[in-house]
């Protein structure tokens, strides 16, 4: 499956697109669409077996449901300035965007300091290590 169904307008909209291409109507990301496929379920839950039998083998099993607790538990947290805060809770029209969609749609340029080169050398790190299975 490549594509599904616009909630709108009911034409198909292709997995990769953030937006139906007949209606216009904004979806989901195309990671969120992907990540429901059963295909991909399935190969998370097949990472996710994989990892369960590594930390058994290394003795790390309960150090990993406790943290699995920690994570049910958990909230994300976004640190936004006040005036963004303001902004945000003025009206219910108003999105909140990540560092690299503001960037992407020139509405933001980069500080120009170390943590942005930090934020991608992280956000390389995590894809790899998600990708090659590295702990």
């Amino acid at each position: 499956m490549d594509s599904s169904p616009c909630e709108l307008c009911g034409h198909d909209v292709p997995l990769a697109w953030e937006r139906c291409p007949h209606c216009a109507r904004p979806g989901l990301f195309p990671n969120v669409k992907s990540a429901q496929l059963p295909a991909e379920r399935a190969a998370l839950e097949a990472r996710y077996q994989g990892a369960l039998q590594q930390a058994e083998s290394r003795g790390a099993r309960e150090a990993l449901e406790d943290f699995e607790a920690a994570a049910r538990d958990s909230k994300a947290v976004v640190a936004r300035p006040f005036r963004e805060l303001e902004r945000l809770s003025s009206s219910d029209k108003e999105l909140i965007s990540t560092f690299y969609q503001l960037i992407r749609g020139e509405v933001r340029l980069p500080h120009g300091n170390k943590w942005d080169g930090l934020r991608g050398l992280a956000r390389r790190t995590a894809l790899w290590r998600s990708i090659s299975g590295a702990p």
